[in-house]
């Protein structure tokens, strides 16, 4: 994602959107990554670690870093981009773990929750976590 694009909610929603619609696109890939009891619990990675061996996080975490230079967002960049991804990681988990969860649609839903957490995270300075 190019540096100009992150200044806006449009570069960072399709970040959002485009991991939850990866973990649809291959949840078998997504549940071995993501929801294997034993790969979290070993997980010991520093903040840059994370960054640099993640680049789904990684991508976020610069966008972030972008926007809150261009005052798009406020706080902190680890911390605004922690809460952005985990919501994402659950809406995610969600779709591919409950299938038969009444959705009225899967890509609303998805696109719902993505839009609710921008908007919390423009209107809160997240600096800790």
């Amino acid at each position: 994602m190019k540096e100009k694009q992150c200044r806006n909610h449009t570069a960072l929603r399709k970040i959002l959107q485009d991991y939850i619609a990866y973990a649809e696109e291959n949840p078998n890939e997504y549940r071995i990554l993501f929801l294997s009891v034993e790969t979290l619990g070993r997980l010991e990675l520093s903040r840059e670690d994370l960054q640099e061996r993640n680049p789904a996080f990684g991508a976020l975490f610069k966008c972030v870093e972008t926007a809150i230079k261009a005052g798009v967002l406020q706080g902190e960049a680890f911390a605004v981009s922690t809460v952005l991804w985990t919501a994402a990681h659950g809406a995610a988990s969600l779709l591919i773990t409950a299938q038969k969860f009444p959705f009225s649609s899967r890509r609303l839903y998805a696109e719902e929750v993505v839009a609710t957490i921008l908007s919390g995270v423009q209107s809160r300075v997240i600096t800790r976590i």
